[in-house]
């Protein structure tokens, strides 16, 4: 596997598997031992994640009323 990252972040990775095109989501619980969980997404599930992450920040922006070119302004 040919693996490239899209994102390196202290709870959360995400890489692009160049050898199926899915995107391997891998997230890390935090704490002394982390415990870790991949899920692999094909180009569907991308999609409806996409769309429930923009759901999710319109809902947030209305709530909050803070609203910046990613959906979200942060404190």
């Amino acid at each position: 596997m040919k693996w490239i990252t899209l994102l390196d972040h202290e709870l959360m990775n995400i890489r692009l598997d160049q050898g199926d095109n899915s995107l391997l989501l891998e997230v890390n619980g935090g704490g002394i031992s982390p415990e870790y969980v991949t899920v692999r997404l094909g180009i569907d599930e991308v999609s409806k994640l996409e769309d429930v992450l923009k759901d999710y920040r319109n809902r947030i922006s209305s709530v909050t009323g803070k609203q910046t070119k990613n959906g979200l302004k942060s404190d």
